[in-house]
């Protein structure tokens, strides 16, 4: 018998009595299997007795009112006591598989929260400790390839490895600049675009700020104050959730939104007020636009292909010049740290600059912040 059919037996057969639920979850696991879950997880007898004060309370109160086993359905849901049972069997049938996190009395949460995968961990370095971890990378990558063609290089193999034409070095090497020359153009033009929406949804609302004085007194401190939130919200929300690549655009901002109805709503009292409206519309529009850019750029990257395609291409280099000079240890060591260098250098110039909002090297929401209207002028 599986442990989630004998938690459901003990959870039917106590089903009114959920102080007993305990004792009789415990006697039909097994007083082995039990202890052992006890030990992975120290916190499920607390959660158990919790769990079961609780539910003897709702009971209580449930007896009192409508009855023992007092059950309400509402919009397909079940609340009440039963509800609360139900809640705490979903939830232990969770906390009997422990993992190694539980093992040391935490949770696992990984479900919920998500992992952080290598990519992320590299690109919130600050640039010397990546530097360190690339050029570390790289010359173990090159001093294992100098180490086994070393190793392999006897006087039968010599002969062999002597045969492969120099040719081949520039051409991979022309091969190598391809892919860097592609990869930092594709990273170059994700920071141009992710520079250009911040700095036309700060325009922008700029223009929005100024034209709010064309509106009534009233509208105009609603406007700005709107215009404030949205720039405070962007700077303390959605920045960070740009730099971990977990901005949306599902939900739109509700201070623009607001904005936009605030300045549609408004009656216009002559023709200059009903243009002023219309070009506030327009830049609100504009300034949407913009944060949907935003936003869509902060999704993009170097991905995990071109990655190891640039670094077979390397270590293809790396093996040709330890094999056209295995009888020069000296000659090769010298090549091959050499080219080695520039592949590091390489490599960081587009891991520092790969996403445009994360990192050491990434775009500040500086203009925003610059025109940002002030508090009293909001009010």
């Amino acid at each position: 018998m599986t442990d989630q059919s004998v938690i459901v037996n003990a959870f039917r057969e106590n089903v009114c009595r959920p102080e007993a639920f305990l004792p009789a979850f415990a006697a039909s696991l097994g007083a082995h299997r039990f202890a052992i879950s006890r030990r992975k997880c120290p916190s499920l007898l607390l959660y158990f007795r919790l769990s079961g004060e609780q539910m003897a309370q709702e009971k209580s109160v449930a007896d009192r009112t409508h009855g023992p086993c007092a059950t309400r359905r509402r919009r397909g849901g079940t609340t009440g006591v039963t509800g609360a049972i139900r809640l705490s069997l979903r939830d232990a049938l969770r906390l009997t598989s422990c993992s190694p996190r539980q093992d040391r009395g935490d949770f696992d949460t990984s479900d919920r929260l998500g992992e952080t995968p290598m990519s992320d961990w590299l690109h919130n370095l600050s640039v010397p400790w990546m530097a360190f971890i690339v050029f570390g990378f790289t010359y173990l990558v090159a001093i294992l390839i100098f180490a086994g063609v070393a190793i392999l290089s006897t006087k039968e193999r010599a002969t062999s490895f002597k045969s492969i034409s120099p040719g081949m070095l520039p051409v991979l090497g022309i091969l190598f600049g391809l892919f860097v020359a592609f990869t930092a153009a594709q990273v170059w033009s994700d920071s141009d675009r992710a520079t250009a929406a911040v700095s036309r949804e700060a325009s922008s609302l700029r223009a929005v700020i100024l034209l709010a004085g064309g509106l009534p007194p009233e509208q105009e401190a609603r406007l700005r104050g709107l215009v404030r939130d949205y720039i405070e919200e962007t700077v303390a929300v959605e920045w960070p959730m740009m730099a971990r690549q977990a901005a949306s655009l599902k939900a739109a901002p509700p201070a623009l939104t607001a904005a936009l109805r605030l300045v549609v709503s408004t009656p216009a009292q002559n023709p200059g007020q009903q243009t002023t409206q219309h070009e506030i519309i327009t830049n609100l529009n504009s300034a949407l636009d913009a944060r949907r850019q935003r936003i869509i750029v902060s999704q993009t990257e170097v991905d995990s292909i071109k990655w190891w395609c640039l670094y077979l291409q390397a270590i293809c280099e790396l093996l040709v010049i330890a094999l056209v000079h295995c009888d020069n240890r000296l000659g090769s060591a010298i090549a091959m740290g050499l080219f080695a260098t520039g592949v590091a250098t390489s490599v960081l110039l587009i891991a520092a600059h790969d996403r445009p909002f994360t990192g050491q090297i990434s775009i500040a929401p500086t203009p925003l912040l610059q025109i940002m209207p002030d508090k009293e002028a909001s009010r």
